[in-house]
């Protein structure tokens, strides 16, 4: 989509999801791990230390870029997210980016689990906040290997515990239930056309 087909820096002049979310009033953060960034400043840099711009959508966007209020909800996870959470000040919807060393590419998926727990075991373990969380950790490629499936699990309140779909699905449709749930309507795009994850809720 948009000429999209590598990892370079993309700058798109084009609408995206929090348009959908800040429209409806909905809130929303990116929390970066290394994100160099802040209020005053959007880090539009390729790559400082283990932070790279290319694993944040959210500054691929135009809209963004150039918008300094936007841009400030892009901060540095080490500094925020813990403060947020523990303030109760997390918003609608948040984008967690791990950095180059956790995000489980060139290192292993037990490295890149425990630093996911060492980050969200207070979220996960908070039974009232997962009550009303959905709570999704998705990867952006497969290993080449295996027909293109990408891992993908959902945990929340109003998910089934231990149901594994085996329905078709891929980010478009990841967008869409997100769209769906925040009632935001779509981008008029894939997102459109793209079915929503429907099995796995609970009843």
């Amino acid at each position: 989509m948009f000429g999209v087909d590598s990892d370079a820096n993309f700058d798109l002049n084009a609408t995206m999801l929090t348009d959908l979310l800040e429209k409806a009033g909905k809130t929303w953060k990116v929390y970066a791990e290394d994100y160099p960034g802040d209020a005053q400043n959007c880090f539009l840099e390729r790559k400082r230390g283990l932070y790279v711009r290319k694993h944040v959508p959210f500054l691929s966007f135009k809209p963004v870029q150039t918008n300094p209020k936007k841009c400030s909800n892009i901060v540095s996870a080490q500094k925020y997210f813990a403060k947020d959470l523990a303030a109760g000040a997390l918003p609608a919807f948040s984008f967690y980016v791990p950095n180059l060393n956790n995000d489980g590419h060139d290192t292993s998926p037990a490295f890149a689990d425990r630093a996911l727990l060492k980050v969200f075991a207070p979220v996960l373990s908070n039974q009232p906040l997962m009550a009303r969380t959905l709570f999704i950790v998705t990867y952006d490629e497969d290993d080449m290997s295996a027909g293109n499936q990408v891992y993908t699990v959902l945990v929340g309140g109003t998910v089934q515990a231990g149901v594994r779909s085996s329905i078709k699905y891929n980010h478009f449709s990841l967008l869409r239930t997100i769209e769906e749930i925040f009632q935001v309507g779509t981008l008029g795009r894939y997102d459109a056309k793209a079915s929503p994850i429907l099995d796995i809720w609970a009843k």
